[in-house]
């Protein structure tokens, strides 16, 4: 019997620059190949207004449901380093 647990995780996607679909697509690409990992849903792309005083392009925003045999704390260490933020 596999002892290994697996625990539901939601990772928020989103962009407003440089192609904001193209980004999201490559994040739930790069989240497809995450170690010990694996992506069971993955939400429409939403496309929202930015909020503040600052003029900016619009945002695309997604949500990926994941199960994963990570915790919470490497969960995010990992999805941090697929942006590129150590």
């Amino acid at each position: 019997m596999d002892a290994t647990r697996w625990f539901p995780a939601y990772v928020a996607l989103g962009s407003n620059l440089d192609d904001p679909p193209a980004q999201v697509a490559r994040a739930f690409s790069a989240l497809e190949g995450l170690r010990g990992s694996r992506m069971v849903a993955r939400s429409s792309l939403y496309r929202t207004r930015p909020f503040g005083p600052v003029a900016q392009p619009d945002f695309v925003n997604a949500v990926a449901g994941i199960l994963t045999t990570l915790d919470a704390e490497a969960m995010h260490a990992a999805a941090q380093r697929l942006v590129g933020h150590h």
